[in-house]
């Protein structure tokens, strides 16, 4: 029997969201089908280090054909070599908030032949505002690789940290004088990805800024206590990836009710959301005055994402991409089910949240 022939689309040309869940993609499928990943662009070298990438040229003939084709994302133009491809499934990753741009994607791709298109959802809010039909998936993670540090940290302060592009979208206009407040009260903070911080208040020269990719990621996540995640008034983040790589190496992550990621979070078992600057620093400090609440609440962080990407979870979100099955797989409310059974770390109406 032929392997399913999957293709994965996107321009690659940053180590951001997109790419990772493609580099992700094709690390879940490419044992179980023939996956070539296809790009319109240059690739950035550090994404083309990781795996294969096909330059699409179409006045060479040179694009997807037949199988299965994965655009991840719609922030990008899709080719008219969609046209000629014969591609049996058309498949888009719905991960940015743009209803109008994936409305034009789906009537290009209804144009190009008599297949339907499907949609993914990196979260259940994206989906919702859509009101088109499709699973919500999480983006995969490497559970190997974002793991608990296996040695223990050594003393330092109390650092609550973030990682993210160094884009104003993915920041706070609020964040210089929460960051503030947190050194001015002997918490350590360190954000990599975040030199614009500069720019949008007084920043306490106290708070560590790490270039955009000046560490390793796992490295990074693993020298914090906690992590702090909310991006600009004006920008509803549709997952934040790093929210749960923050949840597998067993890190309290305190959430911004309005990232996607938030779905996953149980407030108070294995994690914290927040609504405004005042929740969040009650609960960073609670997390500052309790190792042992950020013992349990870490621990429980990683077990729901072993949960969310279990060899279960995964075959099931692989078998979509090969097959086309179980369209309704949602682990979020799959995991939402788990996380109740488990006892609060903290009692949740004492954070009044």
């Amino acid at each position: 029997m032929s392997r399913p022939i999957i293709h994965l689309v996107n321009p690659m040309w940053a180590v951001a969201g997109s790419e990772n869940r493609t580099c992700e993609l094709y690390r879940l499928l490419s044992s179980h089908a023939d996956v070539t990943v296809w790009s319109a662009h240059a690739p950035d070298p550090r994404i083309a280090a990781l795996l294969p990438i096909e330059r699409i040229a179409p006045a060479r003939f040179r694009f997807p054909r037949g199988g299965t084709v994965v655009f991840v994302g719609v922030y990008f133009r899709y080719g008219r070599w969609i046209h000629f491809s014969g591609c049996r499934r058309r498949i888009i990753v719905y991960n940015s908030d743009h209803l109008h741009i994936l409305r034009r994607r789906i009537r290009k791709l209804r144009s190009f032949g008599k297949h339907r298109v499907e949609v993914v959802y990196a979260s259940r809010w994206l989906r919702d505002a859509t009101r088109y039909p499709g699973p919500v998936h999480a983006s995969p993670i490497d559970l190997h690789r974002f793991a608990p540090r296996s040695d223990r940290r050594p003393p330092a302060p109390f650092t609550v940290g973030r990682l993210s592009r160094n884009q104003p979208e993915k920041h706070n206009a609020r964040d210089p004088a929460l960051y503030g407040r947190l050194v001015g009260e002997g918490m350590a903070v360190r954000i990599m990805g975040g030199d614009l911080l500069r720019d949008l208040g007084p920043l306490d020269p106290r708070v560590e800024l790490v270039p955009e990719c000046g560490e390793d990621a796992t490295r990074f996540v693993q020298s914090l206590d906690c992590l702090f995640y909310r991006t600009s008034d004006e920008w509803q983040e549709p997952h934040g990836r790093v929210v749960q790589e923050a949840m597998a190496c067993g890190l309290p992550v305190v959430c911004s009710r309005r990232v996607g990621a938030a779905d996953y979070i149980q407030h108070g078992r294995n994690g914290f959301v927040f609504g405004d600057d005042g929740e969040a620093l009650e609960i960073l400090r609670l997390l500052r005055d309790s190792p042992d609440l950020r013992e349990r609440v870490g621990r429980a962080a990683r077990r729901t994402v072993e949960h969310l990407f279990s060899e279960e979870s995964s075959r099931r979100v692989r078998d979509f991409y090969l097959y086309g099955t179980d369209p309704a797989f949602d682990p979020a409310s799959e995991l939402a089910e788990l996380m109740r059974s488990e006892p609060p770390a903290v009692p949740v109406g004492a954070l009044g949240t």
